[in-house]
């Protein structure tokens, strides 16, 4: 397993493991369980993955292309997924014919 698929499976545990957190934590806390959300702070050391040993190559040019056409088709996926869910927030609240969208609904 290369250091960039090492990166991968580490942000996907740590991903999963903030989710279950808050998963479990909103039974307990409520809405004080997002809180849990903070374990993405663990994504910062996944760096480590990528330290260089003497003088081996970890990263090369397909390694590098691969991850800018995902990190920009990730991107583009979270941007128009979120303008739709608000664009859908909007006009729910329209055909409910309520003037606003509850803070409730775009809070958690």
């Amino acid at each position: 397993m290369n250091a960039m698929e090492k990166v991968a499976w580490a942000e996907l545990l740590v991903c999963i493991t903030a989710l279950a957190a808050v998963g479990v934590l909103v039974l307990w806390l409520g809405d004080c369980a997002q809180g849990g959300f903070g374990l993405l702070g663990l994504l910062g050391f996944v760096v480590l993955f990528l330290r260089r040993c003497g003088y081996q190559v970890i990263t090369d040019e397909r390694d590098t292309e691969i991850q800018r056409v995902a990190t920009g088709l990730g991107m583009g996926a979270a941007w128009f997924t979120l303008f739709m869910v608000l664009t859908v927030l909007v006009i729910w609240s329209g055909y409910t014919h309520t003037d606003v969208v509850p803070t409730r609904v775009l809070t958690g």
